[in-house]
């Protein structure tokens, strides 16, 4: 896969460690037509939900919405759609639960292995399009988890939560300063007992 702009860290072992996706929409090429678009509307079942939120990593699965549109585009497939997520997540500082709403627009090329160049004549932008193998089918599950676990924050934060700064290096610490009253202390002494004659 030939991805341009990755917003989260993810590496290869971990998209892969599962070996399959958390769930499966295999869509055989031959079974689309080739003049006209594909549009198809994926739902999850609770099963698929379970394991979808096992493989991001979140508490739970809300909400979950995702139109596909593959379209001919020589010299392979446009795969086109939109991701609605509504997932929980712990967050990294307060342990409570925090709602994520995802909106991601998905953009793939299926390009065959042979044909590494698109043809010029090809108005395609390479660089905000993801590119990927084309074989004799393709599986949106495997694409969509990907997409989502690319975007998904990896850190969640309750909105206000903070870390606390550490007092001991505040500069507006209001503590007594130990220093600060010897110094106070010997100029008290030194007020107060009687001053040698000069000479």
């Amino acid at each position: 896969m030939k991805r341009k702009h990755q917003k989260n860290d993810i590496g290869e072992h971990d998209l892969n460690k599962w070996g399959s996706p958390p769930f499966s929409r295999c869509i055989k090429i031959s079974d689309l037509q080739r003049k006209r678009s594909n549009r198809l509307s994926i739902e999850l079942n609770d099963l698929e939900k379970s394991n979808l939120s096992k493989f991001l990593n979140v508490t739970q699965i809300h909400s979950f919405q995702c139109t596909i549109d593959l379209q001919r585009s020589e010299p392979g497939w446009l795969v086109l759609g939109k991701i609605n997520l509504t997932a929980s997540q712990l967050c990294v500082i307060t342990l409570e639960k925090v709602r994520t709403n995802l909106q991601i627009p998905l953009k793939r090329h299926l390009i065959p292995g042979s044909k590494k160049r698109l043809n010029e004549s090809v108005l395609l932008d390479l660089d905000l399009v993801d590119s990927d193998p084309l074989n004799e089918s393709v599986e949106l599950g495997d694409i969509i988890s990907e997409e989502i676990i690319l975007v998904i924050p990896q850190y969640p934060r309750k909105k206000g939560a903070g870390f606390q700064r550490d007092t001991i290096f505040s500069e507006n610490d209001e503590r007594p300063n130990p220093f600060q009253k010897l110094s106070e202390l010997k100029n008290h002494m030194e007020a107060i007992s009687p001053k040698k004659n000069k000479k």
